[in-house]
């Protein structure tokens, strides 16, 4: 934020009491600025895209402290600090510069908009507005150079994560399934590296089942995540057959020739020699 120290040194004094003076008679509308803003950008901006209705109260409180903060003039270290965080933020979410310099004009008309319904004479109407728009497009420059250097870090994170995704894939082929991922500052990238961590979370919560059905424990009750689970239903009547297979042989061992198994189809051969066996005993006993 060096950078813009020169900024901040030239920043006029004038323009300072000229923001604040504006200030005096657009601070107490902006709850009512907030509603029309907020109103535009869900059916004409891109808020549609990113908001929901119950994030918009939270978010209109914190435009308010932003604009509070930028009619007391006072443009230093710590209010570049706060337009800094902004574009790193709207980095973070994949917010374009364009949808944000849209927004930042559609306040800017709103504000002037209530300065000219203002009893304030047009001479001075007009020196405030001038100096409006000066700190706006000095509030932009911080947003879109925080912006630009996030971006930068974000694309580099971002090549860093297709490699370590390439890596875990191969891994994944090759039937490994001990990965740890890392986490993204990019909410589309960590959206990614969520997905990509519950479908290996998937892949161990099978191996685990598929380990205690080849060590002969049935016990395992698999439950399909969903009704689309083929893989989870699929272990699940595999399971339920083994489980009902062993359960007719300890009957059988115990001379209990009564029960048999559930055929799933033609090719279910397990359960029919289970069957045949059981009706081959029990004509034996019967003779």
């Amino acid at each position: 934020m060096e950078k813009h120290d020169a900024v901040i040194r030239n920043w006029d004094a004038q323009d300072v009491e000229r923001v604040r003076e504006a200030g005096q008679t657009l601070t107490p509308l902006l709850p009512e600025i907030m509603d029309s803003f907020y109103a535009w950008l869900m059916t004409e901006g891109e808020g549609s895209r990113f908001l929901k209705q119950d994030q918009i109260q939270h978010l209109k409180d914190l435009q308010t402290v932003y604009w509070q903060q930028f009619f007391k003039g006072t443009v230093d270290r710590a209010y570049v600090a706060s337009r800094h965080t902004v574009g790193c933020v709207h980095a973070e979410i994949g917010l374009s510069l364009a949808a944000y310099l849209e927004a930042l004009r559609k306040m800017e008309e709103l504000f002037l908009e209530r300065l000219r319904e203002s009893s304030l004479s047009a001479s001075k109407q007009e020196a405030l507005e001038a100096s409006l728009k000066t700190q706006i497009q000095l509030d932009a420059t911080f947003v879109f150079d925080a912006f630009a250097e996030k971006s930068d870090t974000l694309l580099a994170e971002h090549r860093s994560i297709q490699d370590c995704l390439r890596s875990v894939f191969k891994d994944i082929k090759a039937g490994v399934f001990d990965h740890e991922l890392p986490k993204a500052a990019s909410r589309l990238d960590q959206e990614l590296l969520d997905a990509v961590g519950y479908m290996i979370e998937v892949f161990r919560d099978v191996v685990s089942q598929a380990v205690s059905i080849s060590q002969g424990d049935y016990s395992t009750d698999i439950s399909p995540r969903s009704e689309s689970d083929i893989l989870g239903r699929a272990l699940q009547n595999m399971t339920l057959t083994l489980r009902q297979a062993s359960e007719v042989a300890v009957s059988v061992a115990s001379g209990d020739y009564s029960r048999t198994v559930e055929v799933k189809g033609e090719k279910d051969i397990l359960a029919q020699s289970m069957n045949q066996m059981v009706e081959s005993l029990r004509d034996v006993v019967s003779q």
